[in-house]
């Protein structure tokens, strides 16, 4: 009987939310910001990643807010948005820790400094730009093998074009990355980011805690 009322405010806000109510969606925000970046922050371990989860879950929210009706346990639902999406970002920064390994295989690996957080979104930004100034299909087999974990023989099937193609294509990609990267002068954060061990535990641990 507590449980059914704690949940009835929530309810309520929900039902005045689906219908379009700012003020309603202003005061469940102000209910829930912190328990979420609470259960955030001790999934991810960094604040502003934290912050940023927090944004992305209430604008997840706005977005279903149609949907907000048919939502039964408020607390576990917007829990099971959170953890998705915490894994979604640990999910991407791995990706391009290993990325960066990749096209940085050249650059000098004895750097015992730690990249700080706002450095990473830097970085983040600028990968995001290298890869877009590629060719259409030089980003179209980057994207399939690196993001969506793609082998060089399923992509040359895909695409219709040879396996050596498909090579030769990645080879000119990550060399066209990294003088993108080394144009924009942040050859030293790449560097950096090749001491972030701390992040891949954060990973690991995240994904070993999601396994079992």
């Amino acid at each position: 009987m507590t449980g059914d009322l704690h949940l009835e405010p929530d309810k309520q806000l929900l039902q005045l939310i689906a219908t379009g109510d700012e003020a309603a969606f202003a005061a469940l925000f102000a209910t829930h910001r912190n328990r979420i970046y609470s259960l955030a922050y001790r999934l991810i371990g960094v604040k502003s990643a934290a912050e940023d989860i927090v944004q992305d879950v209430f604008l997840k929210i706005w977005i279903k807010r149609e949907e907000l009706t048919q939502v039964q346990n408020f607390r576990a639902w917007v829990n099971t948005i959170t953890a998705n999406l915490v894994s979604n970002m640990l999910r991407r920064v791995a990706y391009e820790y290993r990325f960066l390994r990749e096209i940085t295989h050249t650059q000098d690996r004895n750097s015992t400094d730690v990249i700080n957080i706002s450095a990473f979104h830097e970085l983040q930004h600028k990968i995001h730009q290298a890869v877009s100034s590629l060719s259409k299909q030089q980003q179209k087999i980057f994207l399939l093998s690196r993001e969506q974990g793609l082998k060089y023989t399923a992509i040359a099937e895909l695409l219709g074009i040879s396996t050596a193609t498909v090579k030769t294509h990645m080879v000119e990609a990550l060399r066209n990355i990294r003088a993108h990267l080394a144009a924009n002068g942040i050859g030293i954060l790449i560097v950096l980011l090749l001491s972030i061990s701390w992040l891949l535990d954060k990973v690991n641990i995240f994904f070993a805690k999601s396994s079992t």
